[in-house]
């Protein structure tokens, strides 16, 4: 007779106890307690697999866990004991070491097991199937499947998202007795990257990746991963804690004129050390919430050695780090202040990370504008110098290093534009957001006169940092929705891993960035709060003060905006071969004699913002602090602001990145008229043409002869991933002067065995070898640590 699942959980919770008494013996049998858990493990796992839904209320599977964290504890507790003892008792370490390798190998090989049962058992969770593809599981069964849904699928997706955590931590654990020169992250860390790709919505892999890169030394990585650990729908709960810990250590370094070691050797192109020292010190303080006498100082320095890396070569994923470190540290201080609202520490830390954001977004802007000026002359004497430069050649190096950021700062801006609009806050901050909307709309001028909007392609897959900003709470609203999924709004978009997704040439999704990054811009100058202001007339963006048209801007030629008909309505496809001639801002033909210029600024209206619209009432998503919060705060966010004129700040124009004598700056064009923003009846009655790309041009198959360029990468693990194969050719990358070049390989990712695997918690306390200091480099300034 069968048993019932209630014989089932008794028969384990007597193995339970067991392996309990044998682990508290003074001298236990290690293989005796392999012995124990083994049949631990077969019994807690017929439970779950008998009745899921009994074993989620028995929390069966996190009792099983905790049984394989007191092992090895037990076993760090032995192994400590032959340290300092040389080749005195080398036998009885190699035998112990072996009893705790079969302990890892073991549990690796039941937990990647569970894995496949779950997948034979049960059908109908894609993100289940995904993964056993992925390990090269097989799901042969005799039985037929259980088809599952709603509830049931999401227990059981979350149980396969648990299980693979614990993969990766069972490979930690392994490391962590290994040698330092020696240990291979790898495995962790690929598991760890594949239990976040199924699940974004769960801070755990973030958590556990800080683990590891502490043990590095490695704390602008930790600071990244405990951040993205708390802005997430379900955080990590002990990732605050640790992040505290994390400043707190940085405060007393720098107490004693010291920077806390950052060992980058994992970033082979990092920033310098100084820069990155600095950028924590800077994050420590603004999260205290205390105003500090070098506080712009230490600010305008992290910003200006920024812009010089920038300019000098690629920062890979260190740029990233520091923009989606700013915007989680802004959106986790929200957070607080929703949880305490009287504090004046943790409002004034809010102030402090919205005012650091919009000076780096500021800073990128400024990086990006002179790459632009440079090709504004150039067409204005196409007459005087011969063709026009070619479109690829526009994506300069260094414009290549920044449109990834920007994108994540766009998307940032949608989700805040309202309350920066609002002005809220101190003196200092209204003049900072009033720079940055000048500078905004210049950008958003020159991006749209450089390059032919109506031929800049739509990307149909999630990028780089598309995927790795999934569930990434400050970019979850409404209006981000276009981003991650497809023209629906309701199916996702596959990843640009997929199988099945053919990746586009480099230099298209350039052009894919550009776009989106105007059709934020478009969408926000909608919103009555904003002070700026598209002109079809002129197709330029103007900045409203106090209501008047301020600063024109820099205006489009004629030929950049305008299109015959007959270019969008069909589309050779050799015309899109070259990247370069298709996105070419002067590629454009003569405007036809039945086109306006006003109509074809606001088709390009049409091409950026399709059919979205705004709806009347609190439509913006604050991100950080609900809307009670906000008001009591900040005001009303929806009234037009009134922007005083006042002095030009310091802090960003005394700066080594300030405009020079003699350098391109946007004109300034005086005008009397009044904000007018059309309606949305208005625009659906106005004429619409689509430029839309026809279905049979596949510019992802046709090459760039011209000028390569790669694609950024970055530190989300997708390139570390042992798991993950593509067929994307393999990239070396050459820069000569303004020219950045590819060389396209026939190289593959490769595979790495993921058959070895380890998880311990680490101590996030006073620990020596975390606690390594180098000396500090103060600011050319002369102010030191405060």
């Amino acid at each position: 007779m069968a048993t019932t699942i209630e014989e089932t959980w008794r028969h384990a919770q007597a193995i339970e106890k067991d392996v309990q008494a044998r682990l508290k013996e003074k001298d236990p049998s290690f293989p005796d307690i392999a012995n124990s858990l083994a049949q631990y493990r077969s019994a807690c796992e017929d439970a779950i697999l008998k009745d899921f839904t009994f074993a989620l209320s028995k929390e069966i599977e996190a009792r099983l866990w905790d049984m394989h964290g007191k092992t090895n504890n037990r076993f760090r507790k032995e192994l400590k004991h032959f340290q300092g003892h040389g080749r005195r008792k080398l036998a009885e370490q190699r035998k112990m070491d072996k009893y705790f390798l079969d302990f890892i190998k073991s549990g690796q090989r039941f937990y990647r097991g569970y894995i496949q049962r779950l997948g034979a058992r049960f059908n109908g969770i894609r993100e289940l199937e995904s993964v056993v593809h992925r390990l090269t599981l097989s799901t042969f069964s005799a039985n037929e499947p259980t088809e599952v849904s709603g509830p049931l699928a999401h227990s059981i997706l979350l149980s396969c998202h648990q299980t693979i955590v614990r993969l990766g931590d069972l490979s930690r654990w392994r490391e962590m007795q290994v040698a330092t020169q020696d240990r291979n992250w790898g495995p962790a860390i690929g598991y760890y990257d594949l239990a976040r790709m199924i699940y974004p919505a769960s801070g755990a892999s973030h958590n556990q990746l800080a683990v590891i890169a502490l043990v590095d030394l490695n704390h602008l990585r930790a600071t990244y991963h405990l951040y993205r650990a708390l802005a997430v729908e379900e955080p990590h709960p002990g990732a605050k804690g640790n992040l505290e810990i994390e400043f707190k250590k940085i405060q007393e370094a720098w107490s004693k004129g010291e920077l806390l070691r950052n060992d980058t050797g994992r970033d082979s192109q990092a920033a310098g050390k100084a820069l990155i020292g600095w950028f924590m010190r800077l994050h420590a303080r603004c999260y205290k919430g205390v105003d500090f006498p070098e506080h712009e100082e230490l600010e305008n320095e992290v910003l200006s050695q920024l812009v010089v890396e920038l300019k000098e070569r690629s920062l890979d994923s260190t740029l990233n780090k520091f923009v989606l470190i700013n915007v989680a540290a802004e959106y986790l201080a929200g957070i607080r202040l929703q949880d305490d609202p009287g504090s004046a520490e943790i409002l004034q830390s809010y102030f402090f990370l919205q005012r650091l954001n919009v000076k780096t977004f500021f800073t990128l802007l400024q990086v990006l504008l002179p790459e632009l000026e440079r090709f504004v002359s150039d067409d204005t004497q196409e007459d005087a110098t011969g063709p026009r430069i070619s479109g690829s050649a526009k994506l300069t190096a260094v414009t290549r290093r920044v449109l990834a950021s920007l994108r994540q700062y766009s998307s940032w801006l949608v989700s805040n534009a309202a309350i920066l609009a609002a002005q809220a806050g101190d003196a200092s901050l209204s003049v900072e957001v009033k720079e940055f909307w000048k500078i905004y709309a210049s950008t958003l001028t020159l991006l749209a006169s450089t390059f032919s909007v109506s031929e800049l392609p739509s990307i149909e897959y999630l990028l780089e940092e598309d995927v790795d900003t999934l569930d990434f709470k400050p970019f979850t609203n409404e209006h981000n929705t276009r981003r991650y999924h497809s023209a629906d709004t309701v199916s996702p978009k596959p990843k640009f891993y997929d199988q099945g997704v053919k990746r586009n040439h480099p230099n298209i999704e350039m052009y894919g960035r550009i776009r989106d990054f105007l059709t934020d811009g478009m969408f926000i100058q909608l919103q009555e709060s904003i002070p700026i202001e598209f002109v079809p007339s002129s197709t330029t963006f103007v900045y409203l003060d106090e209501g008047i048209q301020s600063d024109a801007g820099y205006q489009a030629t004629e030929s950049s905006m305008s299109v015959e008909r007959t270019e969008v309505t069909h589309v050779d496809e050799t015309a899109i071969a070259d990247p370069a001639g298709s996105v070419d801002g002067g590629a454009s033909q003569p405007t036809s004699a039945g086109m306006s210029m006003d109509l074809a600024s606001k088709r390009m209206v049409d091409e950026l913002v399709g059919f979205e619209t705004t709806e009347e009432g609190d439509e913006t998503s604050y991100g950080l602090i609900g809307s009670a919060t906000a008001r009591e705060h900040f005001g009303d966010t929806q009234t037009q602001p009134q922007l005083s004129p006042r002095p030009l700040l310091p802090s960003i124009y005394n700066s080594p990145f300030a405009p020079q004598p003699g350098e391109t700056t946007p004109g300034s064009r005086p005008g009397t008229a009044k904000r007018t923003t059309p309606s949305h009846s208005q625009q659906n009655s106005q004429s619409r043409i689509l430029f839309q790309q026809p279905a049979n041009s596949n510019i992802s198959s046709m090459p760039d002869p011209s000028n390569h360029a790669p694609y950024p990468h970055f530190d989300g693990g997708y390139h570390n991933q042992p798991y993950l194969i593509t067929a994307f050719p393999a990239m070396t990358n050459h820069t000569s002067g303004r020219r950045a070049s590819t060389n396209y390989g026939n190289d593959t990712y490769g595979t790495m065995d993921i058959s070895n695997f380890h998880s311990s918690s680490l101590d996030w306390g006073n620990s020596g070898r975390v606690q390594t200091t180098t000396n500090v480099q103060t600011p050319p300034n002369g102010q030191g640590a405060g």
